[in-house]
């Protein structure tokens, strides 16, 4: 698995590949250098899930995130430890924060194959399973690490990953669909028969405005007046404009109370309206 990266879209770093050197158990592994940088991260995110390409027999890991200071190690994050299946490229999630120019590393907790030997890479190696914010002693070889890693923008920082955990990038406050408020005004409260009535509202969604607002289907409902709401039927659908407003009119003949709704989608919440009772009068004989 090979890196490739764009603009503000997940990147996968490191490589994963059948591996042919082992890994003593206990030990703590970090890719110093590589071709192009290919185990470092290219700007900060989170790391959303990794992948092994594990041999006949695997050891146990735990992904690590390390960063340099100056010559030292320091272990800025991991994953639980993991079990791979034999003879497949195994993938798991997990959730590290990482900043731009942090790179992997793996802790082998039990033995098995998780390298291989490869000029231009440099691997550091550390006794035991460094914790976060070790600085341990690595010893140096020519090694290449069997280890990837999919790196996600992180716009609002609320440490979930923008593309695959998060559906409200730019709201920290949730990782649900953005939410959104919307408003319902009738142009009249009280009308003859036959007359028509205009309805007017704005769906608000400050949080992700360019893709929860505009152009949005929303429902029109009424019941009874002495219904419950529990009675509520979509009779009508009116679309947003580009700012999303609304307007809609129609012709009454009956007494109702009126409200409107948008349907939750991938990206933004759902939203009820206010209600408005119009009441509809019988024209004089």
């Amino acid at each position: 698995m090979a890196r490739t990266s764009s603009a503000g879209a997940a990147a996968q770093i490191g490589e994963t590949f059948s591996p042919t050197s082992p890994c003593p158990a206990v030990q703590t592994y970090v890719q110093l250098t590589s071709p192009q940088d290919r185990y470092k991260a290219p700007f900060s995110g989170v790391i959303t899930s990794w992948s092994f390409q594990a041999g006949t027999s695997p050891p146990q890991l735990k992904l690590k995130v390390f960063h340099r200071e100056g010559t030292d190690v320091v272990i800025v994050g991991e994953s639980a430890t993991q079990v791979p299946v034999p003879n497949t490229v195994n993938s798991f999630d997990t959730r590290i924060t990482v900043a731009a120019g942090d790179s992997l590393g793996l802790a082998a907790i039990t033995s098995g194959d998780c390298m291989r030997a490869a000029s231009g890479f440099s691997l550091g190696t550390a006794s035991g399973d460094q914790p976060i914010g070790s600085r341990a002693v690595y010893f140096k070889s020519t090694a290449q690490l069997d280890l990837a890693a999919s790196l996600e923008p992180d716009a609002d920082g609320d440490g979930f990953g923008d593309e695959t955990q998060d559906r409200c990038p730019t709201d920290a406050s949730t990782q649900g669909p953005c939410q959104r408020t919307l408003t319902l005004d009738a142009s009249k409260n009280k009308v003859k028969k036959g007359r028509r009535v205009g309805f007017a509202g704005h769906l608000d969604a400050p949080a992700n405005e360019a893709a929860c607002e505009p152009n949005q289907v929303l429902e029109l409902q009424r019941r009874k007046k002495a219904a419950p709401d529990t009675a509520f039927a979509t009779f009508d659908s009116v679309q947003t404009d580009a700012a999303g407003n609304f307007v809609v009119e129609e012709r009454l003949r009956k007494t109702y109370v009126y409200r409107v709704q948008v349907a939750e989608t991938s990206g933004c919440d759902d939203a009820l309206s206010t209600t408005e009772t119009v009441r509809v009068k019988k024209p004089k004989r």
